[in-house]
């Protein structure tokens, strides 16, 4: 079973109250694929294709946690600005309760380190990216203000227009390598400390509203479950996945 952690930002904060059960269900909906991979030959994570897989682990979660939650995935749409509107791709969109939730997400470049090189700059490039992956989705929200209509006396029908909560997400995958092994439990606490730092300093000096979630398995870091990355050029295993998620209308 993973080890797990949800940490809040600044500390106390309430406002991801409600997307607490859908995290904790999409660390067990990655346990349980991890768990049967790992029987076989195969080594496989959901988490170390890119962000569309990762993505879906969440959606997963959501999905898992409450019957009536719905998600939808990667769907065309408008974005932009009404002065310079654009086809594009919205990442997720979900319902949670009564709260109608837009979401865009990352998991490409500093996203990918390497734990024992991992800096303070390189994580507060991750928590820029979920501020800036926020901002995105609320500016593209304009063009799908979600609308309810509702009978109030007689024929009358009035609409509510409905604006959505904006999020952005950075899903962070560090590898270590089969040289390095011997050290991970070293390697992996600075690294968790490093991750801390920059989103503790970042919401202190700009009020910004953070969720970090953090997956963990210590048993994918048996020599037998290393794999020989072709990219990397190396045995590498990636025990972690760190989800930051960031609320726009924060910091502005």
């Amino acid at each position: 079973m993973s080890d797990h952690s949800i940490k809040l930002f600044p500390p106390g904060c309430r406002d991801f109250d409600f997307l607490r059960p859908s995290v904790e269900a999409t660390f067990a909906t990655i346990d349980s694929f991890v768990e049967k991979q790992t029987r076989s030959t195969d080594i496989e994570l959901p988490y170390w294709s890119n962000e569309r897989a990762t993505l879906s682990q969440l959606a997963a979660g959501i999905c898992r946690s409450n019957t009536n939650n719905l998600v939808v995935e990667e769907y065309q749409c408008t974005k932009g600005t009404v002065d310079e509107p654009w086809k594009g791709r919205r990442d997720l969109w979900f319902r949670i309760e009564d709260q109608i939730c837009h979401a865009e997400a990352k998991q490409s470049g500093i996203c990918w380190p390497c734990v024992g090189r991992f800096t303070q700059r390189d994580a507060e490039s991750c928590v820029r990216l979920a501020i800036e992956e926020a901002r995105a989705s609320e500016r593209d929200s304009i063009w799908t203000t979600s609308h309810r209509t509702y009978a109030t006396s007689g024929d009358d029908v009035e609409t509510e227009r409905r604006k959505p909560r904006c999020f952005g997400i950075v899903f962070i995958t560090p590898y270590v390598t089969l040289e390095n092994q011997p050290q991970w439990e070293s390697e992996f606490r600075r690294f968790s400390d490093v991750i801390h730092s920059a989103l503790a300093s970042v919401t202190k000096a700009e009020e910004h509203r953070f969720m970090w979630a953090r997956y963990f398995r210590a048993d994918l870091l048996k020599k037998s479950l290393f794999f020989d990355s072709p990219y990397y050029k190396t045995w590498i295993s990636m025990p972690e996945l760190d989800i930051l998620i960031c609320e726009s209308g924060s910091g502005q």
